[in-house]
């Protein structure tokens, strides 16, 4: 399906120093797996054992799969106290500090620019004016190009956007990092937390016929859920400036925390084919038939059950945690794009310092063709324009605010 038009902003030049037209998109799904991994963190939060059913401590992979869940709990919580809030914040913030900058820098170089045109229109018109006879020969004719001075300024301009980018580079930079520890921290404990589970012998509680339709219930919760959700992101589900509801469904049983099924929702509530309030109806209902099955569980299909559950959250902090990864990855790859697009407008100015040195003075001034070459490289018009556009999406994003709530939660 086609790309939201709203996650898009006006196409530049690959030459110039616009922001690319993809960047809402790359926002947009760096803000998405970040709500994905916000709403499962909850989830993992919620997910509690109650001691092993055979009393006691348990086996050594029950306490194991304990001890690898309450340490990924800790960095859950991380993530929904401090990496979920900076994403959100310092990310949108780079790029509309970076925007700020670049507006008011480029207002100072089309001001030099447009010097050098009406220059250029006057001594077009001196020098008609002489061939017609209607100016007097030997009128001056100002200067057709770029003085030293002006190039000078125009040199000092660009080295401020270049430093301003790396400024707000290395902003993202530092929160790529955080963002790396904690998913090396996580891999680590989900690795730690399969191997455990690995051990437990479930093998007869899984073959049971009320575990398979407790199961398939969750499983068909889950779908619709997701259906909703996937229905919503192909038409820019995330409402960015909106808030972001992440929800989580509950279901306890017998001192379990058995299941946490997190729902995300923005604008109107989805539940498969249904929105609003049937889908909450729909989806209530579901829930109170799980809660029911759940209860018909035996201590060892429950301990199954939470050992999946907890596994299942895991992996999809992990994998939506690897494309927010990405997202910022590509995010600061356009970083590196501009700096290098900037490079390359100082390398042109310098081309054309070099072309000046050595000019004799005398004689009727030529006009440099690098000049119209710097102009159109440049492309400020356009540039600006992406760059509002840019910063009015990136506004909306800083705006956006993540709330949990608890939906459904049943006690079975």
């Amino acid at each position: 399906m086609a790309e939201p038009a709203e996650l898009k902003i006006k196409s530049a030049p690959d030459s110039s120093v616009a922001p690319p037209a993809a960047t809402p998109a790359l926002l947009n799904a760096q803000a998405s797996s970040a709500a994905i991994v916000t709403a499962y963190c909850y989830s993992l939060l919620d997910l509690e054992p109650r001691p092993h059913p055979d009393g006691g401590a348990g086996p050594a992979w029950f306490a194991e799969s304990k001890a690898a869940l309450d340490l990924a709990k800790v960095q859950a919580k991380d993530w929904v106290t401090n990496l979920r809030p900076e994403i959100f914040s310092k990310v949108p913030l780079a790029i509309i500090n970076y925007s700020n900058n670049f507006m008011g820098t480029a207002a100072e170089i089309e001001t030099i620019l447009n010097a050098v045109r009406e220059r250029r229109k006057t001594a077009k018109a001196i020098r008609a004016g002489i061939k017609n006879k209607t100016v007097p020969a030997g009128t001056s004719i100002p200067e057709v190009n770029l003085s030293d001075d002006e190039l000078d300024l125009l040199k000092k301009l660009v080295r401020r956007l270049s430093k301003a980018l790396t400024d707000q580079e290395k902003v993202i930079l530092k929160l790529q990092q955080d963002l790396q520890k904690f998913t090396n921290a996580l891999i680590d404990q989900h690795g730690a937390f399969k191997r455990a589970a690995q051990a437990a012998s479930t093998e007869k509680a899984k073959s049971d016929v009320r575990l398979k339709e407790y199961q398939e219930l969750k499983k068909q919760i889950e779908q619709n859920l997701a259906n909703a959700r996937k229905a919503k992101e192909t038409s820019g589900w995330l409402a960015i400036g909106a808030v972001i509801v992440v929800g989580i469904a509950t279901i306890v049983t017998a001192g379990w925390a058995l299941v946490a099924i997190a729902v995300i929702g923005a604008g109107v509530y989805g539940y498969g084919l249904y929105s609003g309030i049937r889908a909450k109806q729909m989806m209530e209902a579901d829930m109170v038939r799980l809660g029911e099955l759940a209860g018909k569980l035996s201590d060892e299909q429950k301990l199954h059950s939470w050992l999946e559950n907890t596994g299942s959250a895991f992996d999809t902090i992990v994998t939506e945690n690897e494309k927010a990864s990405k997202a910022m990855g590509d995010v600061l790859a356009m970083w590196s794009t501009l700096k290098g697009k900037l490079a390359a407008v100082l390398k042109a100015i310098t081309a054309i310092e070099k072309r000046t040195e050595g000019k004799p003075e005398d004689g009727e001034p030529e006009e440099d063709p690098e000049f119209d070459a710097l102009s159109a490289q440049l492309d400020l018009n356009l540039s600006r324009e992406s760059w509002r556009q840019l910063v009015e999406f990136a506004n909306k994003m800083h705006a956006t605010t993540i709330v949990k709530a608890e939906i459904a939660t049943k006690a079975a």
